[in-house]
């Protein structure tokens, strides 16, 4: 059965570093253009919420106040209700605190939150993290249906380097792949 065509915007941005509610008045007037344009879905940057590559240089406390749990960390909510409000999935990436982290093991993760209209939530964690020593790597694949009939899977920079991920995605009957990345969302001298 063939499918509507899936408007897609998708946005590259210069996250303040650690600034989330800054970052956030971005996403929303972003959203809310994309939103008007007819688009069904807007993917933002990976870590485009706290900002990406300055956290190599934080202690594991900065690190520990910049992450936070999902889904019920003020940033998922935020997404939850901004794809609710304007009808519209938006994907956006953050450090999230692991849900195995301990005080004394404390552990985070680079991952990635979609967030469909009506209200459910999908995340998924970098597979080969490498940003911070207490930034762990995720292990599982993630792939759901988005309204209209597509079925997505989320792969985070690195990610998509190795060829085996995209095809067992794609096994798995993703035929949309988001694919967020940082490269050129920092003020970096990285080429």
């Amino acid at each position: 059965m063939p499918k509507n065509p899936l408007r897609v915007a998708t946005v590259q941005l210069e996250s303040i570093q650690g600034d989330k509610a800054a970052n956030f008045g971005k996403i929303e007037r972003f959203v809310a253009d994309a939103a008007a344009r007819g688009a069904r879905l807007v993917v933002f940057p990976e870590c485009c919420i706290t900002g990406y590559w300055f956290v190599r240089n934080l202690t594991v406390p900065q690190l520990a106040a910049l992450a936070e749990p999902i889904p019920d960390g003020p940033s998922t909510r935020r997404l939850a209700r901004l794809a609710q409000e304007h009808n519209i999935t938006i994907g956006a990436g953050l450090f999230e605190t692991a849900r195995d982290s301990t005080p004394t093991a404390p552990a985070f993760h680079n991952s990635y939150v979609v967030a469909l209209p009506d209200g459910t939530l999908h995340c998924h964690r970098k597979l080969h993290a490498f940003e911070h020593d207490a930034v762990k790597s995720g292990s599982e694949y993630t792939v759901f249906d988005l309204p209209g009939g597509f079925r997505a899977a989320i792969l985070i920079c690195y990610d998509n380097n190795i060829v085996e991920h995209v095809r067992l995605v794609a096994l798995r009957g993703a035929d949309v792949l988001i694919a967020p990345h940082q490269t050129g969302a920092v003020r970096s001298k990285n080429p």
